[in-house]
């Protein structure tokens, strides 16, 4: 699982794109056999996408989330 957390908001305005897209994208996203998962603090939400390819594919749990 990737991590991305907010930047503060006084940063938005002075950002590169560059910043921009490291600070928020979510990538990648979809990959063919995999699941690929992001937290952000931002709502404490999980992004996710999975991709079967034939093959069952494992929904992991994290220590980070307080899951079982």
């Amino acid at each position: 699982m990737n991590f991305l957390f907010s930047t503060n908001k006084r940063s938005y305005p002075s950002m590169t794109n560059e910043e921009l897209r490291e600070a928020f994208l979510t990538e990648p996203l979809f990959v063919p056999g995999q699941l690929s998962l992001t937290y952000t603090d931002v709502d404490r939400a999980v992004i996710g996408g999975a991709m079967p390819t034939g093959s069952p594919i494992e929904l992991p749990t994290h220590k980070e989330l307080a899951a079982d």
